[in-house]
């Protein structure tokens, strides 16, 4: 039983590396990809602060040009391969968001990843939770979406303004 279930879980691990069984899944490889785009930094109030803090001052708003979202996918070989993944994202005033969980394999060759958390429950007790986004691709390169329902676990790796939803990273 147990040779089954360890063979089962590297079959899993393994799937989302593996050639697509099915004309149409796209496979995700292992590697960085990382997703450029601009953030605004509100406590830059001039020029001068905003160029000391890598920005520039347009429009007297200060704009960061090459703030970067990452997703890093790696096989980590444990007693049982696994596949690991990290996001990382950052929003306006360099506010971050970061989540590490293992991922499997879904029949579409995209990654459901997850990661366990603690959120604050209606009767103000914190309960667990677990945090799930789908890693895709498409034509503009690896996205993460929230799964549906999961918006406040996900928030709990974020700060201010910022979401674990990252698109187009290359």
């Amino acid at each position: 039983m147990k040779l089954v279930f360890v063979l089962a879980a590297l079959v899993s691990a393994s799937a989302a590396f593996a050639a697509p069984a099915k004309p149409g899944v796209i496979v995700i490889r292992p590697g960085s990809y990382t997703a450029k785009h601009e953030i605004g930094l509100m406590f830059a109030d001039d020029a001068k602060s905003c160029n000391e803090n890598d920005g520039v001052w347009e429009s007297d708003m200060c704009v960061v040009k090459d703030a970067a979202d990452t997703i890093d996918i790696k096989v980590v070989r444990t007693p049982v391969k696994k596949v690991e993944v990290t996001l990382t994202a950052v929003g306006t005033n360099i506010h971050t968001c970061e989540l590490q969980g293992e991922s499997k394999a879904l029949p579409s060759g995209r990654l459901l990843v997850s990661a366990e958390t603690e959120v604050d429950g209606e009767d103000g007790n914190t309960k667990k939770d677990v945090c799930k986004l789908i890693i895709g691709k498409d034509a503009k390169g690896l996205n993460s979406t929230i799964v549906k329902g999961k918006e406040d676990a996900c928030a709990t790796f974020c700060g201010a303004n910022v979401s674990l939803e990252i698109y187009g990273a290359k």
